[in-house]
């Protein structure tokens, strides 16, 4: 006998001879039994950072700005500290995504 033949044979048997297994709520039981789905609260990350930079940016072209309260060099130019400030939650959102592996470096 060739092999197509011993495998149709065996198949035939297969399918002849087949039982289903009840199932007496093993399926439910198994997912009554699965820890719960955890939602997920990343969403919230993206448009909180959003809003600190656009904070920060407000305060930054705010002509009224009490600059004076800040005890800053003469030569300090205040826009580089609300640059950064700005861009720390983009920094801290990126920081995020890496140690999350969202974002893969090499």
């Amino acid at each position: 006998m060739k092999t197509d033949d011993k495998d149709r044979m065996i198949y035939n048997y297969m399918q002849q001879n087949k039982r289903e297994v009840e199932d007496i709520y093993f399926s439910k039981k198994v997912m009554q039994k699965l820890p719960p789905v955890q939602r997920s609260k990343e969403w919230i990350i993206i448009p909180f950072a959003a809003l600190g930079s656009l904070l920060a940016l407000w305060l930054g072209t705010d002509p009224e700005l009490p600059a004076f309260t800040l005890q800053l060099p003469a030569d300090f130019n205040l826009y580089y500290l609300l640059g950064g400030i700005a861009a720390l939650p983009l920094l801290v959102l990126a920081l995020y995504c890496i140690r999350e592996k969202r974002i893969q470096l090499l």
